[in-house]
Formats: C-alpha cells, structure tokens, sequence
C-alpha cells in the first residue's frame, strides 16, 4: 500500500511542477513565471532582521560602524573605542569535509598595543533555530582557532562576545535579554571566566515597549516603523534608500531566482534518488528508506520542510519557517 501510494504522490506532484513555474532557457537560466514571482516576497517588505537587507546595508562603511555601535550600545551598555567591522565573514571548516560558518558580522576591539582583546560576533536570525545552543558552540569554537599563533599563550586569547538578534524567545520566559556564560555548577560563585558569553536578545518581547534595547528590537523587526529615535533615522533613511535603488532590487530578484531553480532542481533530485530506492526494494521498509534519504537530501539543500509535508505526508510538529514579523 504505501508502494502504491509513493508512486501516486510522484506522479501528482510531477503534474504538478511540470511547465507550470519554471522555463529554462537555452543557457539554463532559470526564469520564474508571474505566480512564482509573486510569492516572493518583495524587497519593500524586508527588515533589518533579514539577512539580505542587513548584509546590504553593511556594504556601507559609515552606515555599518553607526549600526554596529548601537547594537554594542545599547546590548551591553558601552561602546568599544578602537574597533574594526567585517561584515559576512566565511569561515572555512578545518578540512574539506568539515562544516564552516557565515558570520554576519564580526567585531574586533583592540587594545592600546594594536593586539584584539575581543570579539563580537553579531548574528540577526530571522529563522527559527531548532539547534542554537549547538550552533552557537559550533561558531565560538570555529572563530576561536583563528584567534591564537602557534606558541601563543592562552592568556591571549581575546574574549568572545556572540550577539544574537532573534523575532522569537527561544527560551519562553518572555524576557528581551538572555545572557549566557560558563559557571561552576556546584557552586555558581565561583567565577569561571573563560571569556566566552552569549547574549540573547529577543525582539518579539520589545514589541511595544519603550528604552533605547526596546527600540532597536522593534526596529530590527518592522524597519518601516515610524518616530524612531534619532539614531536609528538615519538607519531608516539607509534602508530606504536601498529599497528604492533599482539595482539592488534586480540584484535581490536574482539572487531569489537562482535560490529557487537550485531549491526547486535539489527537490527533484533528491526526490528521484528516493523514489527509485523505494521502488528497489519493493516493499514497506524500501520505501520507508528511500522516503527517509529524500527528506534528509531535502533539508540539506535547504528545502521548505512545508512543501515536503505537502508531498510525502509526513507528520513533524517542529518544522523550520520563517518567523512572521
């Protein structure tokens, strides 16, 4: 039965696809057709939070400095004074076959002798993270081997600070900051400082509320907003001015092009490669392994959890989306 039942879910969603929302051209570039354009979401309607607009934005030197000191500012109460901003920094694994990180923006703090006595790391999310603890660790300990030479003392090591600026509580205490450090679980006194802490900050328990953290949450998530506060006008009149530039709305059309056709060609790729391990095997438990192998390549190449519930059925309550502003 569930034989039966994959092949007629192949042959309903290949009807489905097929010549419907998507024409290639004669050098494989994908052109999206009207329906699909439209579900796009339009660059108007993008927020500081998402990623696109954020990394635009930090294409500005001036603009990017002003932003960082006031996600520093008003997150820890101070602002470094000698700093340098590098912004989508590429961090590669240790080898070839080893994950690496995206870093939105990372923040170095040097001391009078010119040597980086911290780090900030400042990472906007608009997704919903179903592993942050863990990908946090994974980002600290991956930035950590770029920040001491070989025969370096350890006591070099420069603090590491990590921001994360989420639309939701990842926690559900309805608090607008976690912060996060080491401690001795035996005795939460004594003081472990190894430098590391993580600050959560989180912007769904800001909205309409008022203090400086407040208004830069609410800002973060509805960029539109109106009676900012005088430094974050400035920042408004920057986002506005991206989003009026035609360049930079062909440029983010593309890129969700090329996001889509890979998205789209992942799918069936993957969905062939489990359909046909199903079909090997002849029966429930082939099935049930080439099901599995499907929506793992799936989620690899990034695809929408929803559209493969739609597909295959499958019954998961912790599906990854994006958070609704």
């Amino acid at each position: 039965m569930l034989y039966f039942l994959f092949i007629l879910l192949y042959i309903i969603y290949s009807i489905g696809i097929s010549g419907k929302d998507l024409t290639i051209t004669n050098q494989n570039f994908p052109i999206m057709s009207d329906d699909v354009r439209r579900s796009i979401r339009p660059l108007s309607d993008l927020n500081l939070i998402d990623n696109f607009l954020f990394s635009t934005l930090m294409e500005n030197p001036e603009i990017a400095e002003k932003l960082v000191k006031i996600i520093l500012k008003r997150t820890l109460g101070y602002i470094p004074k000698n700093i340098s901003i590098e912004s989508q920094k590429h961090y590669n694994g240790i080898d070839t076959n080893t994950h690496g990180i995206h870093i939105d923006v990372l923040v170095k703090d040097y001391d009078n002798s010119g040597s980086v006595k911290a780090i900030y790391d400042i990472e906007p999310n608009a997704y919903r993270e179903k592993h942050l603890a863990k990908r946090n660790r994974f980002y600290n300990a991956l930035i950590d081997t770029r920040l001491l030479n070989s025969g370096d003392n350890y006591s070099e090591l420069p603090d590491l600070i990590t921001i994360w600026i989420l639309p939701y509580d990842p926690f559900g205490n309805n608090k607008i900051i976690y912060t996060i450090k080491n401690i001795v679980t035996e005795n939460p006194d004594i003081v472990y400082n190894d430098g590391i802490k993580t600050i959560i900050l989180n912007a769904s328990a800001a909205i309409d509320k008022d203090g400086a953290l407040e208004d830069l949450l609410n800002f973060m998530i509805n960029s539109d907003i109106k009676d900012t506060d005088s430094e974050l006008a400035e920042i408004q009149a920057a986002i506005h001015s991206i989003k009026g530039n035609p360049e930079v709305g062909e440029n983010y059309m593309s890129i969700q092009s090329a996001m889509y056709y890979e998205k789209k060609m992942s799918f069936e790729e993957g969905e062939e490669s489990g359909f046909k391990s199903g079909f090997k095997k002849g029966e429930a438990s082939g099935f049930q392994k080439g099901e599995d192998n499907l929506v793992k390549k799936l989620i690899k190449h990034g695809f929408d959890k929803e559209a493969i519930e739609k597909i295959i059925a499958l019954d998961d309550s912790t599906k990854e989306q994006p958070v609704n502003n």
